[in-house]
């Protein structure tokens, strides 16, 4: 049997490099294409994977150069910029002109479902139980634009499977094939570093669900096997899989205002960043700056109010239903990891 044509984006961040790396640790066959901004990424990734794969230079603004790829894969996984509309648009239009079957996985996030209410601070929500609801939220919601595009294509093309794989807070050490730290916590501590405090949108009291790296690319590579095999398995409107922990049903605490084990609070993670930013002599004051709605619009961080100023509380069920079983579940590996952070950002400055 001939391998499987695999054309990745993204393959030099935090989640490709880290989806490069399970595929090519799989037992599978794949021939894969990643698309790189510059050769010298590529060729750093070829030197580090014994040039198992191969590299197209451009972006996702490359609209001929994205529909030529799709044209010659049986796989498409989309880590990249995941709000490019120009590009989703260009990958959609060429999947649904293909005749033969294709998978395309694509990436979105667990914002999607974020809210700033107090209220909301005891919803959480299932990729499974609350799918209905998930397939009505607005376009104003973050990623929510490219999901509904991508789902709703793919409903009436027979040969086109996809699903959308939206991670919560990443942590964790990658792979070192791409970008080998997440973006939300490291976001946290290089504000700290540069203003010499630490911050929190609002009051931080907001919830968010976690999930280590390797559990993510694990995740994806099941998602992927699935739909290779024509498994009944959640795809189209129902095919979100939260990158999120979950628990055995007969185990699932009844929701409070309060964080669970696989979950945290902003305003937790900034007062642990401000006390090993403290031990190191790396702040003016431990006292946690509160960033309101103008803070953030002069930091011109378009996400920051998601990110750190919002409720994500959400269970990876669908990832359950399909034999993913997440093996880094542990609040103790959640919280050391941002030592680790801390350590590989003050290394690099």
């Amino acid at each position: 049997m001939s391998p499987k044509k695999v054309f990745i984006t993204g393959a030099t961040g935090y989640i490709g490099g880290e989806v490069l790396r399970r595929l090519l640790h799989s037992d599978d066959d794949y021939e894969i294409t990643a698309l790189v901004r510059s050769a010298a990424k590529g060729d750093q990734i070829a030197a580090k994977t014994d040039s198992r794969f191969h590299y197209v230079i451009g972006d996702l603004s490359n609209v001929e150069l994205l529909t030529s790829n799709v044209h010659n894969s049986d796989i498409v996984i989309n880590t990249a910029d995941v709000d490019h509309l120009e590009s989703a648009e260009a990958l959609v239009k060429a999947l649904l002109s293909k005749e033969t079957p294709t998978v395309l996985v694509h990436t979105s996030g667990t914002s999607v479902v974020g809210v700033q209410d107090s209220p909301s601070r005891k919803k959480v929500y299932s990729d499974n139980k609350d799918i209905d609801v998930i397939n009505l939220l607005p376009l104003e919601q973050p990623h929510r634009p490219v999901d509904k595009l991508i789902l709703e294509s793919f409903e009436k093309h027979p040969l086109v499977q996809a699903a959308i794989i939206c991670p919560s807070n990443i942590y964790g050490r990658g792979s070192g094939l791409g970008n080998p730290i997440s973006q939300q916590i490291p976001g946290i501590i290089r504000l700290a570093l540069d203003e010499r405090q630490v911050f929190t949108v609002h009051d931080g009291d907001y919830i968010w669900s976690h999930i280590h790296i390797a559990d993510l690319a694990e995740l994806y590579y099941l998602v992927l096997k699935g739909l290779l095999n024509k498994k009944d398995i959640p795809q189209g409107k129902n095919g979100y899989y939260f990158g999120s922990y979950f628990f055995d049903s007969d185990k699932e605490p009844e929701p409070t205002d309060k964080p669970t084990s696989i979950e945290h609070t902003w305003r937790q993670v900034s007062e642990y960043i401000a006390r090993l930013l403290e031990a190191k002599n790396l702040l003016d004051t431990t006292d946690l700056g509160l960033l309101n709605d103008d803070d953030v619009a002069r930091l011109h961080e378009k996400y920051i109010p998601f990110s750190w100023g919002t409720n994500s509380r959400t269970r990876g069920d669908n990832g359950a239903l399909i034999g993913w079983k997440p093996v880094h579940v542990s609040d103790d590996l959640f919280w050391t990891s941002i030592d680790e952070d801390i350590d590989f950002i003050c290394s690099i400055n």
